[in-house]
């Protein structure tokens, strides 16, 4: 995850010292490390910010869109999405063919996160309840609001039906926000990440840009299906980016003008 996240601050700081064909190269050997060494999340996480490099790279604006616009829709539509019963089902019957746990989870408790976000859907439960939320500790086949038919019962996932509803957060950060905030809140996250996208093409280093909004986007991508969006360590690791970020910005050696004394 870490990896997938600063990566992009030192293919910067390569492309501003000139050796750009040393950052084409480690970008594409990034996702290939990630694909045999970490979880799904964070190779699908680099490879997306990859589109949205290339995209900011001729259209700076069009990429802030993209990634403002991309996790505003996504997080529209997961609520739809988790409550569709027949479409979680297809979800778990495609991970229990390939023993796929942790995603066959995941898709249960979205759907419990959805159901339990049509009780508060205006203002939410409050921030960084998740932990808190009435059933979440319950084991999935206990929890009373989910639909019947909902299929939690396969032989190659024997445990899913007592795992917890919601350990902990929803590993999906559209859906924690709206759980947590409601519509308004959601609302006001996703206006304050279009400005900031927006903000970040109006700098003077206008080649950092496509970096910087790559490194947005692994961020936002790896919380849609890993982490917490409210972590400290997560939160902590996007800031320490940052700093990254202005540190690579430094001007080229060859750039400095010597002074006759």
């Amino acid at each position: 995850m870490i990896l997938g996240l600063t990566i992009w601050p030192a293919l910067f700081a390569f492309w501003n010292q000139g050796l750009r064909r040393v950052a084409i190269i480690l970008g594409l050997l990034v996702p290939v490390a990630l694909f045999f060494t970490s979880g799904l999340g964070p190779f699908v996480a680099v490879a997306v910010s990859c589109f949205v490099w290339l995209v900011a790279s001729f259209r700076a604006r069009l990429g802030a869109w993209l990634v403002a616009g991309g996790f505003a829709l996504s997080t529209i539509a997961m609520p739809l999405l988790a409550l569709n019963v027949s479409l979680v089902n297809r979800g778990l019957e495609l991970c229990a063919s390939v023993k796929f746990f942790s995603g066959a989870h995941r898709l249960a408790i979205w759907n419990f996160v959805a159901t339990t976000i049509r009780e508060r859907p205006l203002l939410g439960w409050g921030l960084d309840s998740a932990r808190a939320i009435p059933y979440g500790k319950l084991p999935l086949a206990s929890v009373p609001i989910l639909s019947k038919d909902l299929n939690l019962t396969y032989p190659t996932l024997p445990t899913l039906p007592f795992s917890p509803a919601l350990p902990l957060h929803p590993h999906n950060a559209g859906l924690q926000i709206i759980l947590e905030t409601g519509i308004v809140g959601t609302a006001l996250f996703c206006l304050l990440l279009l400005f900031g996208t927006l903000r970040l093409t109006r700098q003077d280093n206008r080649s950092r840009v496509p970096f910087a909004l790559a490194s947005l986007a692994t961020w936002l991508i790896v919380a849609d299906v890993d982490v917490g969006v409210w972590q400290s360590w997560w939160l902590a690791a996007g800031i320490v980016t940052m700093m990254f970020h202005f540190i690579s910005s430094c001007p080229p050696k060859h750039s400095k003008k010597t002074e006759n004394i």
